[in-house]
């Protein structure tokens, strides 16, 4: 089947860590390409995806349409990309970050205890190699790393708890915002949201734990009284104004 891609400009899509970001590029990717994919690994030359730092590289970029990605504030990115539109997926930052502490437990070796790691993200922000101590200053904190991306005339935020909710409702605002024809791809979005699905399903019955820690409100069961108030006091103007504050209490009453 003939590729769709080379109709569209490309664009990049931009998150803190933990925030939706894969799931909508894959969506967008098998929409585009008129076809179900398999990203694996995500970064695809076959499907013109690539992490953001190959921008340089790509010297065809504007005339076939790529989809570039990172977990960068925006005045990290490469000068010339910032000229694309972008989509930035925004999500409750407590759940980021839990997520967060479970991706590095399960895909990075980490074995301490959420409030030890919540103490080194958060608290101090300690990194524990070159490459890490780089990455955490290119994408800031979770304040830093929205606030580059908000009011961007450029750049359409969209709350991965509205995507949830509404995916094809968030796709198409997306799309029209691209400037790519949602009905041209509505029937391959419809069958790629079927197949992503029927594959969250068999993963919730294969692991109902794991998936849990990743749903939205999770950081309710893990963060202390003392670690949900340090959040709000850094980051409450943050978390009001795009509708995080509601019922806003963690279920550990304990405290620590």
């Amino acid at each position: 089947m003939t590729t769709k891609m080379n109709s569209f400009k490309s664009f990049f899509v931009n998150s803190y860590p933990r925030s939706g970001n894969t799931w909508i590029r894959l969506v967008l990717t098998e929409a585009l390409n008129a076809k179900p994919i398999d990203l694996n690994p995500v970064f695809s030359t076959r499907y013109r995806i690539f992490p953001v730092h190959w921008y340089s590289k790509i010297t065809d970029a504007d005339s076939r349409g790529c989809i570039f990605k990172s977990h960068l504030m925006f005045d990290q990115l490469p000068q010339d990309l910032t000229a694309f539109k972008g989509i930035y997926m925004l999500r409750d930052g407590r759940d980021s970050l839990l997520s967060y502490y479970f991706f590095n437990v399960k895909h990075k070796g980490y074995t301490e205890s959420w409030d030890s790691f919540f103490e080194r993200y958060f608290k101090n922000r300690k990194a524990s190699s070159y490459r890490e101590r780089i990455l955490l200053k290119q994408m800031g904190s979770w304040g830093e790393n929205v606030s580059s991306y908000d009011g961007l005339q450029s750049t359409m935020l969209i709350r991965y708890e509205d995507l949830l909710a509404n995916t094809q409702g968030q796709l198409q605002k997306a799309f029209d915002f691209l400037g790519i024809n949602f009905h041209e791809y509505k029937s391959k979005i419809q069958e790629g949201l079927l197949r992503s699905n029927e594959s969250l399903h068999q993963k919730s019955n294969r692991d109902r734990e794991e998936r849990k820690r990743g749903a939205n409100g999770a950081w309710k069961d893990f963060f202390s009284r003392e670690q949900n108030q340090l959040f709000i006091d850094r980051y409450g103007t943050l978390l009001n104004k795009f509708g995080y504050l509601e019922g806003t209490v963690p279920k550990n009453q304990a405290g620590k």
